[in-house]
């Protein structure tokens, strides 16, 4: 739609959600990680432009952080707030994917290794030293099930999804367990959750 992004923030105990205070900009397409009481989330579209703001929240109020060195909505985010890593991303312009990746030391981020290619609006899970990458855009097509696993210095290619989809979720403690579920693939908007697992390899649970 073309309602303002919102600035407003929810948190979850476990059985229900609850206000988590307002950030300082409203923005769609933004995402981050880390625990409750420590985590941040960058980049994002504020309705007129892109976004290379970072935003840090300590369980009941957020602060402005350190910016991103590139403008971006769409990452894939993994790690924690005083190691995260903002993994691709993408803007209304040429690149429409970027594969640049930003490491965060809880104030400023840093340019390290790039992705083997773009991709916007994909998954990202893990911790930074062993994160994933999975599925979203590559600019030319409108998703991809290609997936990549990033060590804190290097990118591997990983197990392809069986569902290429863009602005899903995903969770799991390292690039060699996780859980990703919903999202968007053409034409429309779809319930398919996989789970991948090292020895076991990726297994779909359910299908739309």
């Amino acid at each position: 739609g073309n309602s303002p992004p919102t600035t407003a923030s929810e948190k979850f105990n476990g059985s229900s959600w609850t206000s988590a205070g307002t950030m300082n900009t409203g923005r769609r397409h933004i995402d981050g990680n880390g625990p409750l009481s420590a985590s941040w989330m960058a980049g994002g579209w504020t309705g007129t432009a892109v976004s290379s703001a970072t935003e840090e929240y300590d369980g009941s109020s957020w602060t402005n952080g350190g910016g991103l060195n590139t403008a971006r909505y769409g990452i894939s985010a993994g790690g924690t707030l005083t190691a995260g890593v903002a993994m691709g991303g993408g803007t209304p312009a040429s690149p429409p994917a970027f594969n640049s990746v930003e490491e965060y030391n809880g104030s400023s981020w840093t340019n390290v290794t790039s992705m083997p290619v773009g991709k916007a609006y994909g998954i990202g899970y893990g911790p930074q030293t062993a994160a994933k990458q999975v599925s979203g855009s590559d600019g030319s097509s409108p998703a991809v099930t290609t997936t990549f696993d990033y060590d804190g210095s290097s990118w591997a290619s990983a197990p392809a999804i069986g569902t290429a989809r863009t602005d899903g979720a995903g969770a799991g403690t390292d690039n060699t367990i996780g859980v990703i579920t919903g999202g968007y693939a053409t034409p429309g908007n779809i319930s398919a959750t996989e789970e991948f697992e090292a020895a076991v390899g990726a297994r779909t649970l359910t299908t739309s």
